[in-house]
């Protein structure tokens, strides 16, 4: 079973909010999409249940509802569908939502840690930003902290980025585009003419994150 969306209203919305930040098309946006967050927040409810960790739904929505407002900023429906790229942060927010719950332990726990209800800030605390733009918690859906990549994103033209990465790895400059555009594993492998995602795939793709972050460091040092 899967929540299928609207995909060109969604793409339609988030080119629309990336380009203005219209708090009325992020709502709306929001509107369209939650039934698919609702539907992911239980299976990643459940893949903690499954090790023994009771992480309530509503902690995840939480999280994948930041993995949207950090997702349509910056997008560019030049480079492909929305919901690939939501998805991608999805992983990240996912990952977030445990740390909430995560403090080392000296005891015999999972994996040595721990695992607590951590307390969310209040929903209805105004964020401070221009006189004529304020909006709280809840409306901007938790402002994020942005990985050093996604800032670099946000600064400059992606695909000029990509173009300067090419110069010194054109294989891995495709990975990277193949990435961004929301390829699946199977789409890339094929692209590099493998019939499945095996371990060389996943090597040239392991390699190329590597690479390309490594890129985006020395670019901002300049």
């Amino acid at each position: 079973m899967t929540i299928k969306v609207n995909e060109d209203l969604v793409n339609a919305l988030a080119s629309d909010f990336a380009n203005a930040e219209n708090q009325v098309v992020f709502t709306d946006l929001f509107k369209e999409i939650y039934p698919f967050i609702q539907f992911m927040a239980v299976r990643a409810n459940k893949r903690a249940s499954n090790l023994g960790v009771n992480i309530p739904n509503e902690d995840f929505e939480s999280q994948f509802a930041q993995a949207l407002y950090q997702s349509v900023k910056g997008y560019d429906p030049t480079l492909g569908n929305f919901m690939p790229r939501f998805q991608r942060f999805m992983k990240l927010r996912e990952s977030d939502a445990w740390r909430l719950y995560e403090r080392k332990s000296d005891e015999k726990d999972k994996d040595g840690r721990r695992y607590d209800k951590a307390q969310l800030d209040s929903l209805d605390r105004e964020i401070c930003g221009d006189s004529d733009k304020r909006f709280t918690l809840g409306e901007t859906v938790l402002e994020p902290t942005m990985s050093a990549e996604s800032e670099f994103f946000e600064k400059e033209d992606i695909l000029k980025i990509i173009s300067d990465f090419a110069e010194l790895n054109e294989r891995h400059a495709k990975v990277v585009l193949l990435l961004n555009s929301g390829a699946s594993n199977s789409e890339i492998a094929f692209t590099f003419g493998e019939t499945e995602y095996n371990s060389k795939i996943r090597k040239l793709v392991q390699r190329t994150k590597q690479s390309f972050s490594k890129f985006l460091s020395e670019c901002e040092s300049i």
